[in-house]
């Protein structure tokens, strides 16, 4: 396996990012699959604004979308999005996306990074299909298969993620 070199990386998905940007800009995102597109290339960004941009995008895909399966991919994404969102700004997550890595031990083991308890879990089912305690105990059968880990939220200190700090969601 060849070693990657992050920099050139890094560089090439500025550049992506930047050309959809210009796209966009020229008015050339038009349907569901196309602001989709955009916004799972924001979505690998690397500053807050990359991933509020995703949700904004994926949001757009969803009101527009032609079939089921376009805005059920929509609203997937826009969830991960703004739950990288809130937490890379320290703030609790709405719908549990976001797992973190907690050990190297037994292949290392990933806690859930923490939940706004308040939000409501028919949000969760309507974006994501499920409800977050089907979600957690799935994503942690996944992480931590096969290791001696506990299933449990991460203890790191986030803030709240308040009513209204999410337009049009939350």
């Amino acid at each position: 396996m060849s070693k990657v070199d992050w920099d050139k990386f890094n560089k090439e998905d500025l550049a992506t990012r930047k050309r959809v940007g210009e796209i966009f800009a020229e008015g050339c995102l038009k349907t569901a699959k196309d602001y989709l597109a955009a916004a799972l290339i924001y979505q690998y960004g690397n500053v807050l604004d990359h991933f509020y941009q995703t949700y904004i995008w994926a949001t757009r895909a969803a009101k527009i979308g032609v079939n089921e399966a376009e805005i059920k991919s929509a609203k997937g994404l826009a969830a991960l999005a703004i739950d990288r969102y809130l937490v890379n700004l320290g703030n609790k997550q709405l719908f549990g996306t976001q797992f973190f890595s907690i050990s190297s031990k037994d292949g290392g083991c990933f806690c859930m990074r923490r939940v706004e308890p308040g939000f409501p879990d028919i949000l969760r089912k309507e974006y994501l299909g499920q409800s977050l305690h089907k979600r957690s105990l799935q994503k942690f059968a996944l992480f931590n298969k096969g290791k001696n880990c506990p299933n449990v939220e991460c203890s790191e200190d986030l803030k709240p993620t308040p009513k209204g700090a999410v337009p049009g969601l939350w």
